[in-house]
């Protein structure tokens, strides 16, 4: 869903943004999509009613094909390598989908600032040191709950998870002064970004649209090629 049309009034942040050199996929498109995604996010992180400006919608494809949705925080982006990281049990539904197919796509919104980002690639795991390393970053409580939830896997109650989350203190303290380890199965994934799709919210509807394809070689050298699009 878009928002509402904007009008052209003093105050509405929409219009100030698309006033900023941000806020416009001006002609000629430049070939740095990704330095410009990352200033967005940059951004949304600074407006005061953006609460999470690193949510981003990740879709994957299930067993029979139908494709899957839900948000994922977004803990990094790399424009020299042209990836974005997350985190999650690989157990879970979408470790096991990303398991099966090694591709997803991700869409972040801002509704404050009418932005859209659209990206799509291949996706493969981080290192053990990039996941220990982020993993250990998280607050005590975070890192308890990644051993006591078999994520999207049923449980009774919440009494029972409640319980799943006592044994998993039990066994692994509260991070003092022992620090919690990381679960074998919990980890960084890096979505490979092929695919940009940017896009800024117009007057009337006739919205800013520009996609950049990029071709990656054995060497992993790419380059970005740019298109407008219609809205």
């Amino acid at each position: 869903m878009v928002p509402a049309d904007s009008e052209d009034v003093p105050g509405n942040p929409i219009e100030k943004t698309r006033r900023g050199d941000l806020g416009r996929l001006d002609d000629p498109l430049d070939d740095a999509p990704l330095e410009r995604l990352a200033a967005w996010i940059a951004e949304a992180r600074d407006h005061p009613k953006i609460r999470n400006a690193d949510a981003m919608a990740l879709s994957t494809l299930d067993a029979r094909g139908d494709p899957q949705v839900r948000f994922v925080l977004c803990r990094g982006l790399e424009v020299e390598r042209a990836r974005a990281t997350f985190y999650t049990n690989e157990h879970s539904a979408k470790g096991r989908e990303l398991a099966a197919h090694g591709r997803a796509s991700a869409a972040f919104y801002w509704d404050p600032l009418g932005r859209q980002a659209r990206l799509s690639g291949r996706v493969e795991r981080a290192t053990d040191a990039e996941s220990d390393a982020y993993f250990g970053s998280r607050h005590p409580l975070s890192q308890l709950a990644a051993w006591a939830s078999d994520q999207s896997a049923p449980i009774a109650s919440r009494v029972a998870l409640e319980e799943r989350l006592a044994a998993a203190r039990a066994t692994h303290g509260g991070g003092d002064p022992q620090p919690i380890p990381r679960p074998p199965h919990w980890g960084g994934y890096h979505l490979l970004i092929e695919r940009v799709e940017l896009w800024v919210e117009g007057k009337g509807r006739l919205h800013d649209r520009a996609v950049w394809h990029r071709d990656v070689g054995r060497d992993g050298a790419s380059m970005w090629k740019v298109q407008r699009l219609q809205p």
